[in-house]
C-alpha cells in the first residue's frame, strides 16, 4: 500500500512540474489518461516474421507479439503454461499437452493439435531453427486438443526449447495460403497482429481483439525503425517514440538528465563476439585464430563501448552462467604472442581481412579491432551494413569476420549446441562453421545428462576445448538499457528478451 501511495504522489509531482502548474497545487491521478497507442524505436528492422526462420533478437521481439507456443517463460524464466494448460511426463521420452479449447488464430480459425503438429515439424525441418529441436522425434495429434511429443533420447531442456519464438505455433490454413509470402504475412494466436509493415522503416501491430488472454489493453505497436542510437535519443527526448531499445552505455546519463525521461536496466545474457570462418584461408589455420585472439584488446573494448560498464568475455557464456568457466582466460591480450604465432603460421607480415557489424556499439568495437589486427600486420576492412546483409554474408561464407551477439537464459544448450555442433548450418547459428568431433561428443552427452551438476561439468569441459580452437573471440556482456518516456507503463521486461509491451501505455494529462 506504501509503494502504491508514493508512485501517486511521484506522478502527481511530476506532472505538476511538467504541465508549469507548481504553484497550482498537484494533479488528480484520477483526471490522467492513459494513451495506448504506443511507438517503440528499434535499431535496425525485423527479417522477417516467420517464427521458424528467424534467430535474430529484433525479428524475435516483434514476433513474440504475434506468436504463442505450448508453454512459456514467465518473467523468473520459469515454465508456465500458455497455449498448452497442462502437462505430463508420460516418459523420459514422451510428454503429453493438453490444448486450451476455443484459442482463436488471426485468420479466425481455431487452433487444434494439427496445427501444433504441423507447427513443430514445420520448425524441425527449417534451417535456421532446426538444431533446437534436433531430440525430437516425432510429433502426433492425438485428437483436437491433445497433443504427443516424443523425443529420440532424454533431453534436460526440452520446454526451454518448447518455450521458444522458434517452437511457435501458426496456423496451417495460413502457411498454406501465402507460402513463401507467410514473413510478411504472419498469422498467430498472439495478442497482437500485424497491421502493416514498410521494410526498413516501421512496423505496425494492432491489438487482437479475439486474443485468448483478453483484448490487450495496447491498441496499436508501431515499431520505427532508427538504426543510430543518437537519433534514438533525439525521437525520444522529442516525444516521437515512447520507448527505445538500446539504449548505448554512453548516452544514459544523457537520457536520465532529462526529467521527462526514464531508463530500466537488465544484465544482458548475450556475449557479444567475433565469429570466424574457420573454413576459409587463412582462418583455418589454428594458428592464425589464436595470433586474432591474442590481439583482441577486450579491456580498451570495454572502455570504448561501454565506459568500462560490462565486463569482459573470454567464453561464450556470461560469467554469471553456472555453467560457464570462469578461472582461465585463454587468450590475455599479448601483441608479441600474437605476431609470433603469426609468423609460425606463415604470415609473418599479415594478410588482409575482412569483417561486417552491424550498429553503433558493434561498429565501435570494430575500430579498436581494426586497431588491434593492424598492430600485428592484418589489414581489417570493417564494412557497416544492415543487420540481414550481415547474417547472408555469414551464412554464404563471404565473411572473414562478423561481429555478433548470442545468448539464451538458462539454456546453455542453446548457446553452445547451436554455435559449436558440427550439424548445425551456419544460417542455424554455427557461422564459424566449426567442426570437432569431441565437442559433439560432450555437448550429446550434456543433453542427455539429467543431473545439473554433471551436465555442467561436461558444458565447462567443452567450452574449454572450443576456446583452445579460437573459432570466436568473445569480447564482453553489458547491461542493456531501455530509455522511455517517464510514464511509460504496463509493460513486462523478461530476462529471455521476449518483452511483453502489448499492455503498455503512456499516462497523459486530459487535453
Amino acid at each position: 500500500m506504501k509503494k502504491y501511495i508514493s508512485l501517486i504522489l511521484a506522478l502527481v509531482m511530476s506532472l505538476s512540474l511538467l504541465s508549469g502548474c507548481a504553484t497550482q497545487g498537484t494533479v488528480d491521478p484520477a483526471d490522467m489518461v492513459k494513451r495506448t497507442d504506443i511507438t517503440v524505436g528499434e535499431e535496425w528492422d525485423a527479417v522477417s516474421l516467420d517464427p521458424h526462420v528467424i534467430n535474430d533478437e529484433i525479428s524475435i521481439r516483434a514476433a513474440a507479439h504475434i506468436y504463442e507456443s505450448l508453454v512459456k517463460q514467465d518473467e523468473n524464466l520459469e515454465i508456465v503454461p500458455s497455449l498448452a494448460e497442462t502437462w505430463e511426463n508420460k516418459s523420459d521420452t514422451e510428454i503429453i499437452f493438453h490444448l486450451k479449447k476455443g484459442i482463436k488464430f488471426h485468420n479466425g480459425e481455431e487452433m487444434k493439435a494439427s496445427d501444433v503438429k504441423f507447427s513443430l515439424e514445420r520448425a524441425m525441418a527449417q534451417p535456421i531453427v532446426m538444431g533446437s529441436f534436433h531430440a525430437i522425434d516425432s510429433v502426433e495429434a492425438v485428437d483436437d486438443y491433445t497433443v504427443s511429443v516424443k523425443l529420440n533420447q532424454p533431453y534436460a531442456e526440452i520446454m526451454d526449447v518448447l518455450s521458444g519464438v522458434s517452437a511457435s505455433v501458426v496456423s496451417e490454413k495460413a502457411v498454406s495460403e501465402y507460402g513463401d509470402e507467410f514473413g510478411v504475412n504472419p498469422v498467430g494466436t498472439g495478442a497482437m497482429k500485424l497491421k502493416e509493415w514498410m521494410q526498413n522503416d516501421y512496423i505496425v501491430l494492432e491489438a487482437f481483439e479475439e486474443y485468448h488472454g483478453g483484448k490487450p489493453l495496447t491498441t496499436t505497436i508501431s515499431i520505427k525503425i532508427i538504426p543510430e542510437g543518437t537519433m534514438r535519443n533525439v525521437q525520444l527526448k522529442a516525444g516521437h517514440i515512447d520507448f527505445s531499445y538500446m539504449v548505448q552505455p554512453t548516452d544514459v546519463d544523457a537520457v536520465l538528465a532529462n526529467k521527462k525521461l526514464k531508463t530500466e536496466s537488465e544484465l544482458m545474457t548475450d556475449v557479444v563476439y567475433v565469429s570466424i570462418n574457420t573454413e576459409k584461408e587463412p582462418f583455418d589455420n589454428l594458428k592464425v585464430r589464436q595470433a586474432l585472439s591474442h590481439a583482441a584488446d577486450k579491456e580498451s573494448i570495454r572502455t570504448v563501448v561501454l565506459e568500462e560498464n560490462g565486463t569482459v568475455a573470454h567464453t561464450m557464456l556470461p560469467s554469471d552462467n553456472k555453467d560457464a568457466v570462469n578461472d582461465f582466460v585463454p587468450y590475455p591480450y599479448d601483441i608479441e604472442k600474437a605476431k609470433a604465432l603469426l609468423a609460425e603460421a606463415g604470415y609473418p607480415d599479415g594478410f588482409k581481412a575482412n569483417m561486417y557489424v552491424h550498429g553503433d556499439s558493434h561498429n565501435k568495437a570494430a575500430t579498436v579491432l581494426q586497431s588491434d589486427f593492424g598492430a600485428i600486420g592484418v589489414e581489417l576492412e570493417v564494412n557497416l551494413i544492415e543487420k540481414a546483409t550481415i547474417l547472408d554474408q555469414a551464412n554464404n561464407g563471404k565473411a572473414d569476420m562478423v561481429i555478433l551477439s548470442h545468448g539464451v537464459p538458462g539454456n546453455t544448450d542453446a548457446t553452445l549446441y547451436n554455435l559449436f555442433h558440427s550439424s548445425v548450418t551456419p544460417g542455424a547459428g554455427n557461422k564459424s562453421r566449426y567442426k570437432n568431433a569431441e565437442v559433439d561428443k560432450l555437448l550429446e552427452a550434456a543433453r542427455a545428462e539429467y543431473d545439473d551438476d554433471a551436465r555442467s561439468e561436461i558444458y565447462k569441459e567443452a567450452q574449454r576445448i572450443i576456446m583452445a580452437d579460437a573459432p570466436v573471440i568473445p569480447l564482453y556482456t553489458q547491461e542493456k538499457y531501455y530509455g522511455m518516456t517517464k510514464f511509460f507503463e504496463g509493460y513486462k521486461i523478461y530476462k529471455n528478451g521476449r518483452h511483453d509491451l502489448s499492455n503498455a501505455y503512456v499516462l497523459e494529462e486530459p487535453k
